[in-house]
């Protein structure tokens, strides 16, 4: 009779359990985002892709200059995705201070980014004429209180960077300052993906570029401190050397989903 009584009492316990399993709601899956998180780092690197700038410190650029940087300032704007077909998603208000001084180190900005196959990244080193006319339209993090603007006139400075340089003449160090803006000097960088990123919202996008910054002196226009040693609105042709050095001188890293 006891062994009886245990086994109604299993075969009741297996029934009520298997009874509370039915009743139990089907988890709803969790919906994937219409988006992904894109972490972008820019960079600035001194004589190598692994060697992180360092304030004040003498580099031997390509030229045989020694100069250092005292800070590393630009616009970065107009970011763009080139999907696998061509087609294009465009940040909104895409207007970012991106700087490396004694005062603050500000590298890495976040997207959300659609999902969809991507194949390039594109961005501006300025602000488009739109908007560089006039430091009343503002938009993203565009500011004229932040000093990068121009004192005597309308507009942006684009790309700023100081410090010094040796100058054998008089065996002393000097100061160097290349303040790049105007509408001609609004340059565009296409960094292409070693392969297409498919991004569906389950993972996070990283990508990783730096910035050659000796190449601000010789690629792909030679320019020597000692000869110009300030070049701001003036002279046009030295600045547009700059200007385009500096554009190209952007290289993608790496990118890793995770």
């Amino acid at each position: 009779m006891k062994k009886l009584s245990i086994i109604f009492a299993i075969t009741a316990g297996i029934f009520l359990i298997q009874a509370c399993e039915k009743d139990k709601p089907t988890p709803t899956p969790t919906p994937t985002s219409s988006t992904t998180k894109m972490h972008i780092e820019l960079q600035p690197v001194g004589e190598s892709d692994h060697e992180d700038l360092v304030l004040n410190q003498m580099y031997l650029n390509a030229n045989g200059d020694s100069v250092s940087f005292s800070e590393v300032r630009y616009w970065l704007s107009n970011i763009e995705l080139v999907r696998e077909d061509g087609s294009v998603w465009a940040e909104p208000n895409s207007y970012r201070l991106i700087e490396r001084s004694a005062l603050n180190k500000r590298e890495e900005i976040m997207l959300e980014v659609p999902n969809g196959n991507y194949k390039a990244i594109r961005y501006s080193i300025g602000v488009d004429a739109d908007h560089n006319s006039s430091l009343d339209s503002v938009k993203g993090e565009l500011s004229p209180n932040v000093g990068m603007s121009w004192t005597w006139a309308t507009g942006y400075i684009f790309f700023k960077s100081e410090g010094h340089f040796y100058n054998p003449n008089t065996m002393q160090r000097e100061l160097w300052q290349y303040h790049i803006g105007m509408n001609a000097n609004y340059k565009q960088v296409d960094l292409a993906f070693p392969a297409p990123v498919n991004l569906t919202g389950e993972k996070e996008l990283h990508m990783h570029a730096v910035l050659h910054t000796l190449d601000l002196f010789s690629q792909p226009n030679v320019l020597h401190p000692i000869d110009n040693p300030v070049l701001k609105m003036m002279p046009a042709d030295k600045t547009a050397d700059a200007a385009e050095n500096y554009s190209s001188a952007f290289e993608l890293h790496h990118l890793m989903l995770e």
